[in-house]
């Protein structure tokens, strides 16, 4: 929507708003985060409780990863794990599975996006040694090939 095209209304509170700035209660951005600053201070814990709670669910791990993907590479989870099918659930480069255990879950972490730092366009999925290989060599193909001579 372009600029021109935004309706000017009012919310409740009598600020000025743009249509496309509204929130879903109908509230200005300003009112919405007094209202929840509000919330926040009525209830301290419970919120921090109920988000920590949700993004320990399956729902909320999945939910996460899904904007994680999104923001980063500009794929979805389901892009993913259809990659993650393709591969037969392997690294491009060595063909073996994830080995590294995650800090933060106990389990083995899910193979990393390679991506071009230049384009952002996706390649393949590598396991993390991989994956940290190419950056220490600094995506070089000369590096690599000396390397793999050496």
């Amino acid at each position: 929507m372009t600029l021109d095209k935004r309706i000017k209304q009012e919310c409740p509170h009598g600020h000025e708003i743009h249509v496309v700035g509204r929130t879903k209660s109908g509230h200005c951005k300003a009112c919405h985060a007094k209202r929840n600053a509000q919330r926040r201070a009525l209830y301290p814990g419970k919120i921090r409780d109920n988000r920590r709670k949700y993004n320990q669910s399956q729902r909320g791990k999945a939910m996460n990863r899904d904007v994680h993907l999104k923001n980063q590479y500009g794929i979805t989870l389901a892009v993913y794990d259809g990659m993650v099918r393709q591969q037969s659930g392997l690294c491009a480069i060595c063909h073996k599975p994830e080995t590294r255990v995650s800090s933060k879950f106990g389990g083995a972490d899910s193979l990393a996006v390679d991506h071009d730092h230049q384009t952002n366009k996706v390649r393949k999925l590598l396991c993390h040694s991989c994956n940290v290989s190419i950056g220490l060599l600094q995506e070089n193909p000369d590096r690599m090939r000396a390397m793999a001579d050496y």
